[in-house]
């Protein structure tokens, strides 16, 4: 799409798959606050289902907002805590995924940190078409015997589709989907 991409990432091996096959400029490190000191200004950064990995999403956070251009755009994806889903399963939600997830953060949350960074919320929605898919994930993930188990099989697949359908009218109102999306852009 016309973008000069430059991706930071902690695994070795997926560090030299992009920068091998893709082409992508990686930067190998799990210490994010540096990694982005090494890169130029941006134009857009992808946080997909990052920033609820990281010991110090706030510091990495206000590390980005220094690395944007005025007018740059932030996208964010992190599971919503305030989701339907997580009231109803509480222990068995799928992004409860400890030790991985080390934190979760409610959209206003990372609104409040964007304004205080000088970034204006631009979307902030549960209803993209990756959150939709997240809602059926984590009701598949709930029907499992362990939520942890490997792929769906077709009952448990179509039996979180009617789940899904039959709660959507909640689910896809007032910020209830199971992954929130962020698109924050700095002011100029």
């Amino acid at each position: 799409a016309g973008f000069d991409v430059s991706v930071i990432e902690m695994s070795e091996q997926c560090c030299r798959y992009l920068s091998e096959r893709e082409g992508i400029r990686t930067i190998c490190s799990d210490r994010a606050v540096e990694a982005l000191a090494e890169l130029p200004t941006a134009s857009a950064v992808a946080l997909w289902h990052v920033l609820e990995h990281l010991p110090n999403p706030a510091e990495v956070l206000a590390a980005i907002a220094g690395r944007l251009e005025p007018g740059g755009i932030l996208a964010v994806g992190v599971p919503n805590p305030r989701s339907l889903q997580f009231r109803m399963m509480k222990g068995r939600w799928a992004h409860l995924d400890a030790p991985r997830h080390l934190s979760l953060i409610p959209a206003e949350a990372l609104e409040a940190k964007g304004r205080e960074l000088g970034l204006r919320v631009v979307e902030s929605t549960t209803n993209d078409p990756e959150g939709l898919e997240f809602n059926q994930l984590g009701w598949a993930s709930a029907l499992r015997s362990r939520p942890s188990d490997g792929p769906t099989s077709p009952l448990v697949g179509n039996a979180a589709l009617a789940i899904c359908a039959a709660l959507a009218p909640l689910e896809r109102t007032g910020q209830r989907g199971t992954a929130s999306t962020l698109l924050l852009r700095k002011e100029a």
